[in-house]
């Protein structure tokens, strides 16, 4: 089998890493990767976002298989044009990717098939936001936006900031069409995820991230700086995803979507029962880094089966918990202290996985706010993290960092 996976960062290479453990053997290509999957798969150059190239590629490496990573290439619709030309594609269409390109419609959705969420209101312009003011309350980018479109406002002059900075000063790149105003919801965050092959779906083990940048959850939200996983789970919780999952893909299927990738929802476990904050449609970075640790070698047949239509082998856990600490560049996550030469000593007994390095003149240097994705698994959380913690400081380059309370 042929697997090409689109994507350069740590979620991605730890897929190519999670698909070379297959029996298979299959032969792996990533576009346009990172110097650390250079080892697993070749590195095809070029924009994964232009479909014509990505097509061109499968068929001069007569693909077998294609995993989009990112969320993207799914927004722009690129599963549906390959599917088209009869490539397999791991990744929902444009239609499935709704429920996270769209903040807006996933609510809707979740109202149509009675799926526990926060209450919410969509406002369209600055003056609706003005009007609608009120605290706590938790404000929302209804679009993409990188996991740091989520704000919860303190004051009254917080609040009118933000409604400028979205509607007006085009803080995520351009101005918003439309704003959520939700409830806030207070508990711990669970992340869920499924594979869907159309019909069915199956259970990959669930996780928890830290968004905020900085030790004790302060500052602001970032792409995640680690996770860990497994979450425990009370047979309550257990029953309500159940039904969750269930009504979702029932949903979806009234819907006439043919979803076809992972289903990662978002969870807040609330004194009222788990309630979803947002689903997205594509695995968790850093949640799949921690999480591969669990998959053991069925990834491949996994992927493979959702994106054909097959049934799913059963989903084997390892009984093992696995942490995930990113190492992060000088400003992350503002402007960043680029092009600095890193130093890799003894990381036996942990995975290391790039997520933003470079190769300049025969260097590894850091190019992207998240550098590196360290990845300790063990019997228990506690003892993962020690690991994870005792091999960080043999990464080193100038200006690094990262937390130092991930997973506790």
């Amino acid at each position: 089998m042929r697997i090409l996976v689109l994507g350069s960062g740590g979620r991605e290479h730890a897929l190519v890493e999670a698909l070379s453990r297959s029996p298979h053997r299959p032969t792996l290509y990533a576009m346009p990767g990172n110097p650390g999957m250079a080892a697993l798969a070749e590195l095809v150059p070029g924009d994964m976002m232009e479909v014509s190239f990505v097509s061109s590629v499968c068929l001069a490496r007569s693909i077998d298989l294609v995993v989009i990573g990112p969320e993207g290439p799914l927004a722009a619709g690129i599963a549906d044009v390959l599917r088209n030309q009869g490539i397999s594609v791991f990744g929902p269409g444009a239609d499935g990717a709704r429920l996270e390109t769209s903040k807006d419609y996933a609510k809707q959705f979740m109202q149509q098939y009675d799926i526990p969420t926060a209450g919410y209101q969509t406002v369209t312009s600055y003056e609706e936001m003005l009007q609608a003011y009120r605290l706590p309350i938790v404000i929302k980018a209804d679009g993409l936006a990188g996991g740091k479109g989520v704000y919860i406002p303190q004051s009254k002059p917080e609040y009118d900031r933000l409604a400028g900075d979205l509607f007006i000063k085009h803080s995520l790149g351009k101005s918003a069409d439309r704003v959520l105003l939700e409830e806030l919801l207070i508990g711990p965050e669970i992340s869920f995820f499924y594979l869907l092959n159309g019909t069915d779906y199956l259970y990959v083990g669930n996780a928890r991230d830290h968004k905020r940048a900085f030790d004790g959850d302060q500052g602001p939200n970032t792409g995640g700086m680690g996770a860990f996983t497994p979450v425990e789970l009370t047979s309550q919780d257990e029953d309500e995803i159940d039904a969750i999952i269930q009504k979702t893909v029932n949903g979806l299927q009234s819907e006439g979507i043919d979803y076809r990738g992972v289903l990662f929802i978002g969870c807040m476990k609330t004194t009222e029962g788990l309630k979803v904050l947002e689903y997205n449609v594509r695995f968790g970075d850093p949640e799949t880094q921690a999480l591969q640790e669990r998959w053991n070698d069925q990834l491949t047949d996994w992927l493979e089966s959702a994106a054909t239509g097959k049934p799913f082998a059963e989903a084997k856990l390892a009984d093992k918990a696995a942490v995930c600490l990113v190492v992060c560049s000088k400003g992350y996550p503002g402007n960043i202290l680029s092009d600095q030469d890193i130093e890799l000593n003894d990381l036996s007994g942990v995975k290391l996985f790039h997520a933003g390095t470079a190769r300049r003149n025969n260097r590894l240097v850091n190019q992207g706010g998240r550098v590196f994705d360290l990845v300790a698994s063990a019997d228990h959380i506690e003892q993962a993290c020690r690991l994870v913690y005792d091999k960080a400081v043999q990464i080193q380059f100038n200006g690094c960092w990262y937390r130092h309370d991930i997973g506790r």
